[in-house]
């Protein structure tokens, strides 16, 4: 009559171990020819079970300090993150999620100018004199207080939100962006991600300054004019302009020339969309090269083997990775609004546990 077994995450099943979260299963299996034995066979079954038993309730194990209790690595065997022998998240890692909640967010920029505003954030507003706006939203609200009248609005804002928009009363291009502190240095050695939620009323064809990007920016754009593409700093990240329903993805290295600038096909939606950018130096990519990916709303769209690695070069010094979000028109009202907003990096080589 079969025997009931209950998997047990602390037991051992010689020759194997007891389970462990550096080790895996040791099997016992018996030869062709050999005489299979109830012993012989319920082996492999126990230590298979001891193990899922573990998975489903990992714990440290005793006195084994050092020991992570979890580790999760890259293509390369290169630790990112674990849960250590004390049971906490752990890993040498830059994380943060912007949420726009701040209610310094809702004091808004409306003249020209650019400097601090609130956090980790920069503003700029540049060009035409009437300026433009920038500021924050709560989390359901359709532009709350929005200063030039009354435009459509995006629908289902699940979370709060940074709006930035083109003043109607200008008579020229008109500039608004915003842009974190310099996150990570990039080198060969560096892997980054940036995932955020984004609107965009767009200009119809009659207004072919129309310009958003949004994305990472070596350098710095504030007090910068002119269309996103006329600054020539290295970048990645998304674009789309008058007249245009489908994204594209923009990009430039560090050498000459302007950007790539790629058709995803994909289009925009009347309500928002999801969009993620993941970076690889070469000593942290798969294939052993520098590496981007653009993901919108969870599909992958486009990739391209750039380097964004500007070591010693000047007058920018070392490479830095900005988030950016850049709207532009002229004379017209038109905007873009993100929301929620998340980047990740490693700050050290190789495994960056402790």
């Amino acid at each position: 009559m079969p025997t009931t077994y209950t998997p047990d995450p602390t037991a051992t099943q010689a020759p194997a171990s007891q389970p462990d979260p550096d080790d895996f299963p040791l099997e016992s299996l018996p030869n062709s020819g050999e005489g299979a034995t109830a012993a012989s066979i319920t082996q492999a079954f126990k230590v298979v079970g001891d193990y899922i038993a573990w998975l489903k309730s990992p714990r440290a194990k005793a006195s084994s300090w050092t020991q992570a209790i979890r580790r999760y690595k890259n293509a390369l065997l290169q630790t990112r993150f674990l849960i250590d022998h004390p049971g906490f998240p752990a890993g040498k890692i830059l994380q943060w999620n912007e949420t726009w909640d701040d209610v310094g967010f809702l004091t808004s920029k409306e003249s020209l100018g650019n400097g601090p505003w609130v956090g980790r954030w920069r503003y700029s507003i540049t060009g035409d004199p009437a300026g433009g706006a920038i500021y924050g939203g709560q989390a359901a609200e359709p532009l709350p207080n929005f200063p030039f009248g009354s435009p459509a609005s995006p629908s289902n804002l699940r979370t709060p939100n940074v709006v930035l928009a083109t003043s109607p009363a200008g008579t020229a291009l008109s500039i608004q962006e915003i842009e974190s502190a310099a996150n990570v240095v990039i080198d060969d050695d560096t892997c980054f991600t940036m995932q955020w939620d984004a609107t965009i009323l767009s200009s119809s064809a009659g207004s072919p300054a129309d310009d958003n990007f949004m994305g990472v920016i070596v350098g710095s754009l504030l007090a910068a004019t002119g269309t996103f593409g006329s600054n020539l700093l290295p970048a990645i990240g998304f674009q789309i302009g008058s007249g245009q329903t489908t994204y594209r993805v923009a990009y430039k290295g560090t050498g000459a020339g302007g950007y790539t600038v790629l058709d995803t096909t994909i289009a925009k939606s009347a309500d928002r969309d999801r969009f993620r950018i993941e970076y690889y130096g070469p000593n942290v990519s798969d294939t052993g090269s520098a590496k981007i990916l653009f993901y919108i709303n969870g599909a992958p769209v486009a990739g391209s083997p750039i380097a964004l690695t500007l070591t010693g070069a000047a007058p920018l010094g070392p490479a830095t990775a900005r988030c950016c979000f850049r709207h532009a028109d002229a004379a017209i009202l038109t905007w873009m609004n993100v929301q929620t907003t998340d980047f990740r990096a490693n700050i050290w080589p190789g495994d960056v546990a402790f």
